[in-house]
């Protein structure tokens, strides 16, 4: 199912590593920080800058398509600059969620989830034997069958009008990303068939940063379902609590 390793599958190369950990955890960390001081000042960042969830994922996007894409992309600091774009995109697409909804627990919470949760997954794709990954060709066919059904589920709620929908929208798009992530973490640890070029060892410390606040996002929209449908009404900020969120189906921004 994966793709066979270039060699014995060691770990090695420690001060390599420790630079791209380092680096990860600095994006992940600031990032962390935003949406902790924002929730722990009660600020609606919506209202202060009305733009849309939607258009923050797309220049995180247009970001990461030019770093794959782009050769010249992968210079220094070119690679930073454009990996600093699309986690902080990502970072305030969470933030033009209705994020500052939950109470402050449900909040920590996720990010706590999202933080284990990515451990977890960069602990299988740096120990978890390779025949039990996904490897190239699969990842490719699960890419273009995500994007079948993801495309389906998105018709359908506009043709039907079935808001639930979107709810499985966002597991399905979770459990891919999650795919990518542990993939992501073997091309880290040279444990593929072609290892990446020393120009190109970075790009995937980009990738994981802005994978971590998407995967943020989609927790966050999954809890906010859950907590509707459920009519959990204390997991709620009583000081923003909105009839309508419980009169209605939530419905995120794609």
């Amino acid at each position: 199912m994966g793709d066979s390793p270039p060699g014995p599958q060691t770990i090695g190369r420690p001060e390599f590593y420790k630079k791209v950990y380092t680096i990860l955890v600095i994006f992940i960390v600031t990032g962390l920080l935003q949406l902790v001081i924002v929730k722990a000042c009660d600020y609606d960042f919506y209202s202060g800058f009305p733009v849309s969830s939607t258009v923050w994922v797309l220049i995180a996007l247009w970001c990461l398509l030019t770093l794959l894409c782009v050769p010249v992309t992968h210079a220094f600091p070119i690679t930073y600059v454009l990996g600093i774009i699309a986690a902080e995109a990502l970072t305030l697409s969470v933030l033009s969620q209705d994020f500052l909804l939950l109470t402050m627990a449900w909040t920590y919470s996720i990010l706590a989830v999202a933080v284990i949760l990515s451990i977890c997954l960069y602990v299988i794709g740096i120990f978890m034997p390779l025949k039990f990954l996904p490897g190239s060709p699969t990842m490719l066919g699960l890419g273009i069958a995500a994007i079948i059904v993801l495309a389906s589920l998105l018709i359908t709620r506009i043709a039907t009008g079935n808001e639930a929908m979107m709810f499985y929208f966002n597991i399905v798009s979770l459990l891919y990303f999650m795919l990518i992530v542990v993939f992501t973490i073997t091309v880290v640890h040279d444990r593929r068939l072609q290892p990446l070029p020393q120009e190109k060892r970075m790009v995937p410390v980009i990738v994981l940063a802005a994978l971590f606040f998407y995967m943020i996002r989609m927790i966050a929209v999954l809890v906010l379902y859950a907590v509707r449908d459920l009519s959990i009404k204390s997991a709620i900020n009583p000081g923003k609590l909105q009839k309508s969120f419980f009169q209605k189906r939530y419905i995120p921004e794609i």
